[in-house]
């Protein structure tokens, strides 16, 4: 089967632009602390964009309906692996998850601590098009 295109819609030229669209970053605003999102309160740019950051952090990738299978992290596969080879990883499967959103430049100098036998504080350095900013997150092993 061959697609018939409707002479209606001119196909473009290579030299003609296209006019990119600026969405707002305008976001409920998600309570962390008491996991509730606010019907009347709004945040925007960095707060909206660290208010992702943190979603995304708390959001295994592909374990929801609500979002794409790429979005949030990737833990749940190194629970129960070498201690060694998580460290080594943690670094990548969160710059992978941040660097989903297309408001991240990049992530980096990060440091993790072992806190627990089964618990490692991960803290990273988040650059946005709104500015740096250092987060942390628990990440459970075992």
């Amino acid at each position: 089967m061959v697609p018939i295109i409707s002479e209606e819609y001119e196909a473009l030229k290579p030299e003609e632009e296209l006019n990119s669209i600026s969405y707002s970053s305008m976001s409920y605003y998600f309570d962390m602390e008491g996991k509730r999102i606010q019907r009347r309160g709004t945040v925007d740019d960095f707060k909206a964009y660290y208010q992702a950051v943190k979603k995304i952090m708390l959001t295994e990738a592909g374990c929801t309906v609500l979002y794409s299978y790429q979005y949030g992290r990737r833990f749940e596969e190194l629970i129960g692996k070498d201690r060694n080879y998580v460290k080594g990883d943690i670094a990548r499967r969160i710059s992978e998850a941040l660097l989903y959103d297309d408001r991240t430049l990049f992530v980096d100098n990060f440091s993790i601590e072992q806190v627990g036998d089964d618990i490692l504080q991960v803290g990273c350095r988040v650059t946005s098009i709104y500015g740096r900013k250092r987060i942390w997150e628990e990440v459970r092993i075992g």
